[in-house]
């Protein structure tokens, strides 16, 4: 192939320059506008007369820093390309995003003369470019506000992209969650199951499974993962989205209410659950030592007397505590209605050592009190036998002590009637 003869292809050139849909301008050193194609009237809205002699400044918008256009002379002055997108403004105040390159043109000796700038308007990229920016931002924050943990993950466990539930659910500030090895926070246990998913991931499959997470804080937490595999434009699997849910508490209850559902059998005190018909729906093994309550010989109904009580019981909505004895046991028993159920269920505590330790009391007590009454009796009797005979005792002293006695005498005659009367 031949080099192109500038001289003869100066006509060429000139009618690509003139056709192209590119804007072309030539300033000299100081910004004046010396040539400036056609294209200028599509891009900018100004015919070509309207440019010339005026500088670039007249296609500006305000919304472009100065600091912008002070670098952009810098660097051409000093005889280097300029590139950038700005924002100018066309001459009906419509905003153009141009995309601008600029070069420096020198004479023979090698000092700048002109500036030849190309002009692309990309304002119809720029708003596509919006609107992904726009999408990708409310995609991010409506992943930010789910309730539920989210995570994309490369095939090698690679996290790229965290929501604040998860780091809240891993107790891991986000800084240190994003590009984190999702394994790092799986229980040993679990890893197995992580690995097994993740290459079902890579084959395109969508599934749930359990996996435990050790918090930053060392709590261990359940959470149930839903993943499915992102598929590229090339129709390559190169990452999964995860959405983790804390499922802890939800495990826990399950757990409690398993137990519950095991209390009435495992209890050892009677659970007995009666419909209004008389009919026993369910008693558990210590039941049945409420035997009064049943028809002989059976434990399927309630005897006669006792379905009315309990159909009371279940009408009045309220509960009700009485005590049932057995003959050698004593029962304190809550009756519960279920309305609208049917049925009342009955919830025996065996008190027959308390029955026995208030028995006991009660016998102590009046021991004691027939104690005390012959104890009474017994110093009653005492005190009259011994005041008819110290009466005699007392008149004889006194009639001892008017007649005419020495001072050891009277003393001793002193001594007995204080000895006396104070018995």
């Amino acid at each position: 192939m031949q080099p192109l003869d500038l001289d003869a292809s100066l006509p060429f050139l000139q009618r690509a320059i003139e056709d192209s849909p590119l804007v072309i301008l030539i300033t000299d050193r100081s910004g004046r506008i010396e040539y400036v194609n056609p294209a200028v009237e599509s891009v900018a809205g100004y015919r070509r007369e309207e440019v010339i002699g005026q500088t670039p400044a007249l296609f500006r918008s305000e919304q472009t820093a100065d600091e912008v256009f002070e670098a952009m002379w810098e660097t051409i002055l000093a005889g280097e390309n300029w590139c950038g997108e700005i924002l100018n403004r066309k001459k009906n105040g419509d905003p153009v995003w141009i995309s601008l390159s600029i070069s420096p043109l020198r004479s023979d000796d090698g000092e700048i003369t002109h500036f030849v700038g190309i002009q692309e308007d990309i304002t119809e990229r720029k708003l596509v470019e919006t609107a992904i920016h726009a999408s990708e931002q409310r995609f991010r924050d409506l992943i930010e506000a789910m309730p539920s943990g989210v995570v994309i993950a490369d095939m090698e466990q690679r996290l790229s992209l965290v929501n604040h539930a998860f780091c809240e659910i891993v107790s891991i500030p986000r800084e240190q969650a994003t590009g984190m090895d999702l394994r790092r926070i799986v229980h040993p246990e679990d890893l197995a199951t992580l690995e097994r998913e993740t290459r079902r991931r890579s084959r395109g499959h969508s599934g749930s499974y359990d996996l435990r997470i050790l918090r930053g804080d060392g709590e261990i937490r359940e959470v149930k993962m839903s993943a499915s595999p992102l598929v590229g434009n090339d129709g390559t699997i190169r990452e999964a989205v995860g959405i983790l849910v804390d499922v802890t508490e939800e495990r826990r209850l399950e757990a409690r209410v398993r137990a519950l559902a095991r209390f009435p059998e495992q209890n050892p005190n009677p659970v007995i659950r009666v419909a209004t018909s008389g009919e026993v729906l369910f008693t558990n093994a210590a039941g049945k030592d409420l035997s009064p309550l049943f028809d002989s010989g059976s434990f399927q109904r309630v005897r006669p007397e006792w379905r009315g009580r309990l159909d009371e019981v279940y009408r009045s909505g309220r509960q009700q505590a009485i005590e049932i004895e057995t003959g050698s046991r004593y029962f304190f028993t809550t009756i519960c209605p279920s309305l609208g159920e049917g049925y009342v269920t009955l919830y025996g505590l065996d008190i027959t050592a308390t029955h026995r330790a208030m028995d006991e009391a009660s016998r102590a007590r009046e021991q004691a009190l027939e104690a005390s009454r012959v104890k009474s009796e017994f110093l009653a009797n005492m005190s009259h036998e011994l005041r008819t005979p110290l009466n005699g005792v007392l008149g004889l002293a006194e009639l001892l002590s008017t007649t005419q006695l020495d001072d050891e005498q009277r003393q001793y005659v002193d001594d007995l009637l204080l000895s006396g009367r104070r018995l």
